[in-house]
């Protein structure tokens, strides 16, 4: 019974290697990225003869970021709208590739954790 659950904890740690090498490779590739989120959002333009003085009506879209405990918010120009949209998707997907990271790193612990209680045999 012991051979089985060594086997198969063995087995399963392979295959989270194999995982892990995968993922990695993928989180290496040097692509540039944006720390942060975009939002669309209505805002005044403070001109006093403009019709968003009674509602906001300019559609703008903001870059927030965070850096050293400082929210920041800035506007992002029309033209720069997509290529920072893209920026802060490769952002996502590297957060999540690390998230992942972490929990292949906890189960690979606990199935190791699982190996060292069948291997031991104890002192009588």
């Amino acid at each position: 019974m012991a051979k089985n659950q060594v086997a198969a904890r063995l087995q399963a740690l392979r295959r989270l290697e194999r995982r892990r090498a995968e993922l990695l490779d993928r989180l290496l590739v040097s692509a540039p990225l944006i720390r942060g989120s975009v939002t669309h959002t209505h805002q005044r333009c403070g001109t006093p003869g403009c019709r968003c003085a009674i509602k906001p009506s300019h559609p703008v879209w903001r870059l927030a970021t965070s850096r050293d405990g400082h929210k920041r918010c800035q506007l992002i120009r029309q033209s720069d709208v997509e290529e920072v949209r893209e920026l802060v998707a490769c952002y996502r997907d590297y957060r999540d590739g690390l998230r992942e990271l972490d929990a292949m790193h906890k189960e690979e612990k606990a199935l190791l954790r699982g190996l060292m209680e069948i291997r031991d045999v104890g002192y009588a």
